[in-house]
């Protein structure tokens, strides 16, 4: 059940206030239709796990775009792309683009974590 109000009234005796803002009851299931599907009822409730995500069309040519960017760092994603375009044209195109930005990001995050010593605490007691 919900509680439903007119509003406030705009009459100054509080007798008249009390009378027009009286909570009325209404019973919410004769206004609702019982017999439609929830949207997405079946859905999660919570988010995937980490690292539990799909496989991608990438996996098969991860490693060569880490030898591409071993050799060459400074290549952008788009130019991988590029690259992958060449070696196999029906299966790469520009919606891959995002993903291997990911991808790019992901190993100059490493890389970068190779390069530096790892970070000891500046004040330890």
């Amino acid at each position: 059940m919900i509680l439903v109000h007119n509003g406030p009234p705009r009459c100054e005796d509080q007798r008249l206030i009390d009378a027009k803002f009286e909570p009325r009851v209404m019973n919410l299931e004769m206004h609702c239709d019982r017999s439609r599907a929830t949207h997405h009822s079946s859905a999660p409730l919570c988010a995937p796990q980490a690292g539990t995500s799909s496989k991608s069309m990438l996996d098969p040519y991860v490693a060569l775009v880490e030898a591409w960017l071993g050799t060459a760092p400074h290549l952008s994603a788009f130019d991988i792309l590029m690259r992958l375009e060449e070696q196999a044209p029906d299966r790469f195109g520009k919606g891959q683009l995002r993903t291997l930005q990911r991808l790019v990001k992901r190993w100059r995050s490493k890389a970068a974590q190779q390069l530096m010593p790892p970070a000891r605490q500046a004040f330890s007691r």
